[in-house]
Order: C-alpha cells, then structure tokens, then sequence
C-alpha cells in the first residue's frame, strides 16, 4: 500500500504537503487501486512542480483537479519519468481540445501553448485543424510567430497555408508589415505569376525614377506603408458625376509605390516621345511631374460614364488619372476643378477606350490623355480651357472629332504618336493659336487649320524638298496631305497652294 501511504501520511504524505501549501484535498476519495497509483503519480508531480519552482500555484490548481477523476481521457497515461509530464499534463487539463495535438508534438508542446495564450482557442483551433498549416507553424526554419507577428497572420496562415509559405521569406526580412497587407493581396485572386512579381517588387522597391523627380526627391515607400497603396490594385467605377477626393493622394506617395510602377514607366516612357524642347506644356502626358503639387487618382482598371465631376484640392494642384489596364470614359463628361490653373491627365499603361464616349470637357488649364496602346479619338468632341494634348506610344486616330479651347491662353493642340497619326475630320475651333503634330508618319484628310495659327508637323524623314508635304496619297515616314487640307479654309493640296496660304505651317522632321 505504498501508494496509500504515499497519498494520506499525516506527517509525509502529499495531501499533507500540499495541504500545508494552501491546497485543499479533504474530499479526496478513490474506487480502485490504479487510480490511487495514479493519483499517487499526480500529487508527487505537483508537489515536487511547487517545490522548485518549475509550475506556478494556478497550474497545480488545474492538476490537482484532475486527481481522481477516473477516465479521464484528457490526461490519461501521463508517463511521469518524463521531466516534462507535469508540464504537458498542465497544458492538456488546460487545452483539453488539443490534448491529441500536444501528445503528437510533445518537443514543439510550449510553442504550441504559447500560440492558444496569446490568441485564444477559438483562433488557434482554426490552424490546428489543418495539417499543412500547423506544420509551417511548427517548422523552427520558420521562426515567425509569436509577438512579433500580428494576429491576423495566424488567421492568414489558417485560410491559406500555400500562400503563406510563399511570402514568409518577405516576413523574415520584415516582420513588421501588416497582415492587412498580404490579405487584400491575396483578396485580389491574382494569378500565380502576378503574385510572385508584386510579392518581388515588395521585396526590392520601385526600380524607375518616377517622372520629372530625381531619386532623392521621390524615396521608396517604407513596406508597411504600402499597405495604404493597395488602392492602385482595385479596379474603380464612377458615376454621376461623384468622385471622393480622398481617392487621390499625393503623387510622391504614389509614384513611390511598387504598385504604380509599371503606370510610371508608362509615363515615363510618354515622356521620352516628345522630342521638341518648347512643346508649351509641363503636363501633358509625358511631360513629367514637376513640382509636387499634383494628385493622383490610381487603379487597375478605371472608368467614368456621364457625368459632371468635381476635381477637388484646397491649393491649385493639377491631377493625374491613372489606370494600369484600362481607362474606359463614357458618355459626356466632365471636370470642373477647384482652380481652373489646374491640369488634368487622363493616362493608361494599357488602353485607354473612348469608343463610347461623346464629349470630354475640362474646365482648367490643360487637358491630357495618353495611352500605351492605340488611341483612338472617334466622334468624341474635347474641350479645356488651354491646351489639348494627346500621345500614344503605337498610333493616333482621330476621326469625326472637335478640339476647342478657350481663345484666353496658348490655345494648343499636340498631337504626338510613336508610330502613325491618322487624322480624318479633325476639327479646331477658331480660337487654337497654336497645332504641334508628331508621329513616325502622319496621314491627314479633311482638316482645316485655324486662319492664323502656326502650325508644326513633324514626320521621320521631314518635308519634300525640305519644305512641302506629300500630296493626294501616302508615303511612310512623311506628313501625307491626302485630301481637303485647308488652312484658313483656302485649299492647300499642291505645292502652289501650300505656296500661297501656307506660310504658317512647317514641315520638319522628328529630331
């Protein structure tokens, strides 16, 4: 009976030590002999725990009240040579519901109460329950939970192990960045290979200078800030003429981030299209930022439909809207900023779709639209107070189309395309003083330019004779006067025509 002795000795039994510990034990009763050598087991355990120091008083509390439950599945064949028993005994009684769990990890069992501590049960049950993500938690060439992740990993890593393997060298390097960070990635359903290139610009930052700003002035965001630049992945749709000025933000901070950077190559790439020095414009498409009072609306995919829009800003600032993919304007449209010194650029890195558009009206300074891809410009009137400006980085077409301008400025249209300029019904109004066209070749019918404007078409390989354009057919790399090109409405569709009335215009070639 040595248990027995064990378990009630007045003076060396450990009821009585424990009693002398502030335990009460009075009620302990027992059925059979295995669970008086069991509870035997416990109660040594405890006491010794309490003795040195290696368990606090409220574990013992949970072991000690355990003695004598017989059938308790929970703790059952608790090996007590083991020196870590007691522990692994205190986190089942603890965690009953992962009591198989600690069994089968008993070296990892400390990491895995440490991750139902600091998280709860509820959340930590969600990653226990999958096989794959509980062996990425356990794996120590991890090293990443604990306090210095915040919880929504935990949730992060439960949803989807696979994705979380993948960014985890990110989170080794940076274990500060947001969980919401890597959420709303993951939100966005890209596709393999998407993922790996935004998850390696994370890594490595925007790799152009973002237009018309050195590197000192435009530093790279730090990565948790990218977090507030997940917008630029969205796709946006406007209608009725609102628009939340809070979805602009300042350009340095979006020409910062590694979402923009393939629409800032493309206006970088704009940029380098204009090979003229005194275009008249700081901020037609390519032009370049210049001054850091600029707003940026960027997207995915973005698209407005009819409407009168405010462009909102308590300081003269111009604005640029930017799509990745595609830019899609709709209707009659448009843009009335706060201050009529503004600019406003509408630009995509892919296409810009005007095809159900009817009217584009700008009521500030200057009016841009530029395009990666193909622009076309067909039955769509546009208006700003200023300056029109157009580019491509392949071709123009204009056909059936009005710019108009105030008469109170520059009054200037630039056309400009890196391959070919198609211009069939292209209308000025009387008051555009200034008309710059530039393209590998420009193919022109049924355009009148304004009495008194100056006018500036710029092909590959220049005038005829230095001097005059192609007449009535098309040849690559030259300014084709196909049919009905007026200037002033007097025809000029021959060289003593153009002789007479057009003294204005020059032919020159793309430096």
């Amino acid at each position: 009976m040595k248990s027995f002795v064990n378990v009630f000795d007045p003076n060396e039994g450990q009821v009585a030590k424990l009693s002398q510990r502030g335990f009460d034990l009075s009620t302990l009763r027992f059925d059979s002999i295995d669970q008086l050598n069991d509870a035997s087991n416990r109660l040594e355990a405890t006491e010794k725990g309490l003795a040195d120091g290696s368990i606090e008083a409220d574990s013992a509390t949970r072991i000690l009240g355990t003695v004598g439950n017989e059938g308790n599945s929970v703790d059952a064949d608790v090996d007590f040579t083991d020196p870590y028993a007691i522990f692994i005994l205190d986190l089942k009684v603890q965690f009953p519901q992962f009591a198989n769990l600690i069994d089968e990890n008993k070296e990892n069992a400390e990491q895995i109460a440490g991750l139902v501590t600091m998280v709860g049960p509820e959340r930590a049950g969600r990653l226990f329950d999958n096989p794959q993500s509980l062996a990425i938690f356990l794996d120590p060439a991890n090293q990443l939970m604990g306090e210095q992740l915040d919880l929504g990993y935990i949730d992060l890593l439960a949803a989807d192990p696979a994705y979380f393997n993948s960014i985890i060298p990110i989170l080794q390097t940076n274990p500060q960045l947001p969980s919401q960070l890597f959420v709303e990635l993951r939100n966005l359903n890209l596709s393999d290979s998407e993922l790996i290139k935004v998850l390696g610009d994370i890594q490595v930052g925007p790799q152009v200078t973002p237009p018309g700003s050195p590197p000192s002035q435009v530093a790279q965001l730090t990565l948790q800030n990218e977090a507030g630049m997940l917008a630029l992945l969205d796709d946006r749709s406007f209608t009725g003429g609102v628009l939340d000025p809070a979805l602009f933000a300042a350009s340095e901070q979006v020409l910062a981030s590694v979402f923009f950077s393939e629409t800032a190559d493309a206006y970088v790439a704009l940029s380098n299209l204009d090979h003229s020095q005194d275009s008249g414009s700081e901020s037609d498409p390519g032009s370049g930022i210049d001054d850091g009072k600029e707003l940026i609306l960027g997207a995915k995919n973005i698209s407005f439909s009819t409407g009168s829009y405010s462009l909102q800003s308590a300081d003269p600032v111009d604005f640029l809207i930017a799509a990745e993919d595609k830019l899609t304007l709709t209707g009659d449209l448009v843009f009335n900023p706060s201050s009529t010194d503004s600019d406003l650029i509408l630009l995509s890195a892919g296409l810009v779709d005007l095809s159900e558009a009817s009217s584009i009206t700008f009521a500030g300074d200057e009016l841009g639209i530029g395009s990666f891809d193909s622009l076309e410009i067909k039955q769509v009137d546009l208006y700003a107070e200023n300056q029109i400006s157009l580019r491509s980085l392949d071709n123009i077409v204009i056909n059936n189309s009005k710019m108009e301008t105030s008469g109170k400025g520059a009054d200037f249209v630039h056309l400009l395309a890196a391959n070919e300029l198609q211009v069939n019904n292209l209308r000025f109004s009387e008051s555009v003083k200034r008309i710059a066209m530039e393209a590998m070749t420009i193919n022109l019918s049924n355009v009148n330019f304004p009495s008194a404007s100056t006018v500036n078409l710029n092909s590959l390989n220049g005038g005829i004779d230095g001097k005059y354009p192609n007449f009535n057919s098309i040849q690559h790399g030259r300014v084709n006067f196909i049919e009905q090109i007026r200037y002033g409405n007097n025809l000029i569709m021959d060289r003593a025509a153009f002789d007479a009335h057009g003294g204005n215009i020059t032919i020159g070639k793309i430096n």
